[in-house]
């Protein structure tokens, strides 16, 4: 089965780098907390990205403290990391070009999620994938090696998955989990631990039923301009005639 990018990077591999880029620029007194979640209120935002908005950092973030946002709220901080702590990145030691491994380690995972994410993949891309994990996990163990997860671990199968199923962002579970976003929050206001299960369903047929009593709902004067085909089911007694009906 191919993997899920939304687990395996948006909720794993992407939040741990950006904790490994945050921590490192906190505790090496580059930033603090509360001047980056400054920055957060102050950064202005694409409008595609305003709904989902990064959330601030925690109190104990540093200790032991983890991002707290969602799946596309950790895609939207991590595009966006370089416009935020940019400044607060030494490019230079001893008047010679340099770059921390910190940093190296991001600039690699997102070059590893330009080919991940990217609607067509082309052949030879998978070669440079595979190279650019190898950098990535090689530079990573020397690091902290603390930050080894199973999802990380998952990105050396990548380059294969790919070859088999295609671009990975067409098989994710994103839009699966954006519809539980409404069971999820009437499970919170509703306090109902008995049958949560009965909870759910009658409030969705509540929503559907308001949904569909609406003035625009339903209506016999819509008319459909497009180009319409109609189909009938037939009986196929073996696949060459399913496939001669499909065709």
């Amino acid at each position: 089965m191919p993997s899920d990018v939304m687990h395996d990077i948006l909720e794993g591999f992407c939040v741990l780098n950006m904790q490994l880029v945050l921590q490192t620029l906190i505790r090496t007194k580059k930033l603090t907390l509360s001047a980056f979640n400054d920055r957060l209120d102050m950064f202005v935002f694409a409008k595609c990205d305003i709904a989902c908005k990064p959330p601030h950092l925690p109190d104990d973030f540093v200790g032991r403290g983890r991002l707290l946002g969602s799946a596309s709220q950790n895609w939207c901080l991590f595009c966006n990391l370089p416009f935020l702590v940019s400044d607060c990145i030494d490019y230079e030691s001893n008047n010679e070009p340099y770059c921390p491994n910190f940093w190296q380690l991001h600039l690699l995972a997102r070059e590893i999620c330009k080919i991940v994410f990217a609607p067509a993949v082309r052949q030879e891309w998978l070669l440079d994938l595979q190279q650019l994990i190898i950098e990535h996990h090689t530079l990573l163990a020397a690091a902290d090696g603390d930050f080894f997860t199973p999802k990380v671990h998952f990105l050396i199968h990548y380059p294969r998955l790919i070859e088999i199923y295609g671009p990975l962002r067409y098989v994710w579970c994103m839009q699966y989990e954006a519809s539980h976003q409404y069971y999820k929050k009437v499970s919170r206001i509703s306090n109902n631990y008995k049958n949560i299960a009965l909870t759910l369903a009658e409030r969705h047929q509540f929503k559907a039923c308001w949904s569909m009593s609406g003035a625009n709902a339903l209506k016999n004067d819509i008319s459909i301009s497009a180009r319409q085909s109609t189909l009938h089911s037939v009986h196929c007694c073996n696949t060459e005639t399913a496939a001669a009906t499909a065709a």
